[in-house]
């Protein structure tokens, strides 16, 4: 009886835990997706400093990228394991938002 009682807490606590893993993108896929959207091969792209804001399953991670030896800060939001489209800007300019519209990788 005290089981079905905590299955319902149990049961929050593993959703919480996955939708939280799933959304969280690590060095290899942000090395995909800028390097599809520089056009340049996954082994000319370097990228660094990885910081995520996490939300339940969804959220923005800000990296720097070193694109065939271009450097760029780039942000890019990402929801339950789908990234879309990352935002890059030249050293000293202003990060600007992709349209959600714009797809996801």
């Amino acid at each position: 009886m005290i089981y079905l009682r905590l299955l319902p807490i149990l049961m929050f606590v593993l959703l919480t835990g996955c939708a939280t893993a799933i959304g969280t993108p690590n060095e290899a896929k942000l090395v995909k997706v800028t390097s599809l959207t520089y056009g340049a091969d996954a082994s000319q792209v370097k990228v660094s400093d990885i910081e995520t804001d996490k939300q339940f399953g969804s959220g923005t991670t800000y990296y720097n990228a070193e694109v065939k030896g271009r450097k760029y800060r780039c942000m890019v939001d990402h929801a339950f394991g789908s990234l879309f489209n990352p935002s890059c800007a030249k050293p000293g300019e202003p990060l600007k938002p992709n349209d959600p519209s714009s797809g996801y990788r």
